[in-house]
């Protein structure tokens, strides 16, 4: 993955000036994206690709951001201040989202689970004595 792209696009999202300050956001976003791409994109991932990655890098940012407070200064002294980013935060979770699913074609599949096919799962044949418990009518494991 090209890490200058994933910064460029992550202060394109942010509208931040400068990458370095973030860099852990965008170094853990690339670790976690570049296991997921397939074996085939890895040399030159598309930029949608680099884009989730980024999308994930700022969903991050925003996160730590909003964890954190904000001092004011005031006449009567200073003053600690929540920051409210939570529409930063739904639009980076949006990205991600949207980002995911343009470079479904391009990652591997982590969140998909099949359980088992069949009439019947082994973990339940051996763990279910009688047979008819959670299974449905058509014998598939529920």
């Amino acid at each position: 993955m090209n890490r200058e792209r994933v910064k460029s696009i992550f202060l394109t999202l942010t509208g931040e000036k400068e990458a370095t300050p973030f860099l852990l956001y965008i170094d853990s976003a690339l670790e976690r994206v570049s296991r997921l791409v397939k074996p085939e994109y890895q040399e030159y991932p598309p930029d949608c690709v680099h884009a989730y990655t980024a999308a994930i890098a700022a969903e991050l940012f925003y996160s730590a951001v909003s964890a954190g407070e904000k001092i004011v200064c005031t006449e009567a002294g200073t003053a600690a201040v929540q920051r409210n980013t939570s529409d930063r935060r739904a639009a980076a979770a949006m990205q991600v989202k949207r980002w995911r699913e343009f470079s479904a074609d391009y990652l591997e599949d982590e969140e998909f689970v099949m359980m088992c096919t069949g009439k019947e799962c082994e973990c339940h044949a051996h763990s279910n004595t009688s047979g008819n418990e959670g299974t449905s009518s058509e014998g598939m494991s529920i």
